[in-house]
């Protein structure tokens, strides 16, 4: 009997966050209490980029984001398959992007006063 092998790329997307950007934010409530106890504005939970995603030191800021799932780059031209917004975070791959509902039903206000409540 042979063993079914899961697709290679079905496993590479597998492990890319949901939503609009290369990463998400997991629930760190212990950071989060020490960080309120600052009175400072600051942003929930903890930053986990995706694996495929990559800032390259040696390439210009604001060019050199790059993803190894399309092996693609902000520095590289359209005809190269090129990107535009790696660097800032920008998922361009369309793996678990959200639907217009579900970024609906998402959408928060972060004001300070509700980050601090």
């Amino acid at each position: 009997m042979a063993i079914e092998q899961e697709d290679p790329m079905a496993q590479a997307e597998s492990i890319v966050p949901h939503g609009m950007y290369c990463y998400t934010r997991v629930p760190d409530p212990e950071r989060d209490a020490e960080r309120a106890a600052t009175g400072k504005p600051f942003i929930p939970g903890r930053h986990v980029p995706c694996p495929h995603h990559e800032l390259r030191a040696d390439k210009p800021e604001q060019e050199n984001g790059y993803c190894r799932l399309l092996k693609a780059g902000d520095w590289m031209s359209a005809d190269q398959g090129g990107t535009m917004l790696l660097w800032d975070g920008c998922k361009e791959c369309g793996v678990n992007m959200p639907t217009d509902a579900e970024i609906l039903a998402e959408q928060v206000d972060w004001t300070p006063a509700q980050q601090l409540a």
